[in-house]
Formats: C-alpha cells, structure tokens, sequence
C-alpha cells in the first residue's frame, strides 16, 4: 500500500506536473486545435503516444491525455480568478505560461513572477480520478524489466487499486531535460516510439546505421581538416580544401566523358585523379550541341534548354567546365589545362591520402 501511495503522490507532485507540462509543450497538435492538420485525431494521438513514451510510460496515452485536461481546466480557472482580483498568476512556476495564448480567458493577460502559490496543490483534485482511483484495472507500470508482485487494495473512495513491490518514484521521469528550442532533441524524442515498436534484430541494425553515418560524418569532416593541415592552413582553410575538390571532381568528370565520346583531351591531372573512375558518372546529363554554342554565355537564356544546370557546393556548375573545356566542332584537341594556378599535383596527392573525404 505504502508503494502505491508514493506512486500516486509522485504523480501528483508538482516536480511531475512540470515535467509533464514541459513534454506537452514540444506537440503543438494538442495547443493549437485551430490548425486543420492538429485537428486529425490520428495526429492527436500519435502525440499523446509520443509524450506517454516520453515521460517513460508511467503513465498510458489516455492517463496523459486526462491528466492534461485537468491540468489545463485548472490553470485556466486559476487565470480567470487572477483576472478577476487584478493579481498575477503563477502556477507551476510558470510552466504552464504556454498555454495562456490559446485560453480566452488568458488573452492579454501579463505573465506574473514571485514564488508559487498555494493553488499549484489543486492540480491533484482531478488527477486522483484518473492515476490513484482509476476504475478499472490498470497498473501504472515503471519502465523496468523486473518482474512485478502486485496485489489489489482499496482506496479511501472504496475504489479498487492495483499495488506493486516498487517503493520509489520512476527514475526515468527524474533525468529528463527537455529544451523545446532544440529542434533535433524534439525529434530523437519523437522516435522513440517507433523503436519501442522494433524487436531486437531492427533496434541493433537502426543502431548501427545510426552509429555509422556520425562516425562517417566525423570521419570527413576531420579528414578535411587533415587535409589542411598537410597542405598549410595559410594556404587553403578546410572549407577551401572542399570547395575546391568539389571543382576537380567536376573538371574529373568532364575528362573522363569526353573520352567516353571519343573525343582526346590533355587535361594535366588526369593521371593524379585515376582513382576517381568507380565514383564519377560519364554519362551526361543534358546534351552537349556544340562547343561554339555553348561557350557563348550571353546566348544560355535563349538556349531552349528546360533544366537549369546542377550547381556544385562551391558554385561551379557542371555547365561552367563544359563551357571551359568541351571540344570545337573541328575535331581539334581540347585544351584542358586542369585548374591553373589553383591546384597541382602535390594538391592532388594530398587528396588521395583521405579517401573518406576524397570519394
């Protein structure tokens, strides 16, 4: 009985209503009703499943979802009594503030500081209804794997009560910060109940696909500072070093789909970028008419083309080496000359050293 007592005042307690208010605020489909798409009840739903997870399932969607109402009845009550005496209201330390736009009763009503008052304690009058005094057989389950010996008590109403051997408040309720700022918080949050719902082959292989693409993510982008580094931060910063690879792949490809068509081509670097063969695409995307066309800048807009051409991170566009580089009409040689000043050998070698970056 005793368990079951400090489970329910747990529940009531207002370190749980503000942590229960903070996980409502991040699901805009249950505040703003308005919205046509928030007024799905599929989405509404999927919302208190979302924030059930969250919480660590100590409580089930529809214990959140009633839990909710009595909160929010409460706090808009306690603002029409503000507003009625012209004092300030602060209720669960302002937790609940959030709300206030979406209250008739809140319009235009200032937020208030100082310290809670007594009425924070009337957030429990409804919830005993739903946590302690449920009529039917519901166990309020905390998020472990031991097994559980429960036994059937009355409550002081003559209600039926399920018990349980666990005599301290949930440990995964009294851990969780939320910062409904962070965007890519929200959204791990929001996909832990599609991982609930996954046996333990598909939780290890989304964990290891997971695990991958950061380690492959750190991988590159500290293969380009390497990079850097090798070749002289005074000469080429990291992001440099990027752009501009971005600019021999390109020049790379052009070379390599010129001699897919038979055409030569004396492009310097040709040999130092070999090893880029499995990774380019030789085949072009958007034919090329003639060189004469396409050199003339001025006559792009009148070129009857629909697709713009694709832009490269650094902004060269595989338009701007065909221009560049594509053979004349007459069958003569195309002058390739790599990149100039801009990159040589050394640069390239460079490269090849970080393959995790390079392809």
């Amino acid at each position: 009985m005793d368990a079951q007592i400090k489970r329910a005042r747990y529940l009531s307690s207002k370190e749980f209503s503000v942590l229960f208010a903070q996980t409502v605020h991040i699901f805009p489909s249950i505040l703003n009703r308005s919205l046509r798409e928030n007024r799905s009840l599929i989405v509404v739903n999927v919302a208190w499943e979302k924030i059930a997870s969250i919480l660590g399932n100590v409580l089930t969607a529809k214990q959140c979802q009633k839990k909710w109402r009595s909160m929010r009845n409460n706090y808009t009550a306690q603002l029409r009594k503000a507003a009625r005496n012209e004092t300030d209201l602060v209720f669960l330390n302002g937790a609940m503030d959030f709300v206030r736009p979406y209250t008739i009763s809140g319009l235009g009503y200032p937020a208030g500081n100082g310290n809670d008052s007594s009425s924070d304690c009337e957030v429990v009058e409804e919830e005993e209804e739903t946590v302690v005094s449920s009529g039917v057989n519901q166990l309020v389950k905390l998020p472990d794997d031991d097994p559980q010996v429960t036994t059937t008590t009355t409550s002081g109403n003559g209600e039926e009560v399920l018990e349980d051997d666990h005599a301290d408040a949930p440990v995964a309720c009294q851990h969780v910060q939320i910062d409904s700022s962070d965007g890519d918080a929200l959204f791990l949050l929001s996909v832990l109940p599609e991982m609930e719902a996954m046996n333990e082959e598909q939780k290890r292989a989304f964990k290891n696909t997971v695990q991958a693409l950061v380690k492959h993510r750190f991988s590159r982008q500290q293969a380009w500072v390497q990079i850097s580094d090798k070749i002289g931060p005074e000469k080429l910063t990291a992001k440099e070093c990027q752009a501009l690879w971005t600019k021999l792949r390109i020049c790379y490809t052009v070379h390599m789909r010129h001699l897919s068509r038979g055409s030569t081509s004396r492009f310097k670097l040709a040999n130092p970028l070999e090893f880029l063969g499995p990774f380019v695409d030789i085949q072009l995307r958007k034919p090329v008419k003639s060189a004469k066309k396409v050199v003339s800048v001025a006559d792009e807009g009148d070129s009857g083309e629909d697709d713009p051409p694709p832009v490269a991170e650094n902004g060269v566009t595989e338009e701007d080496c065909l221009i560049e580089y594509c053979p004349e009409e007459d069958g003569e040689e195309e002058q390739i000359d790599g990149l100039q000043n801009i990159a040589d050998q050394t640069i390239v070698g460079t490269y090849v050293l970080f393959p995790e970056a390079a392809c």
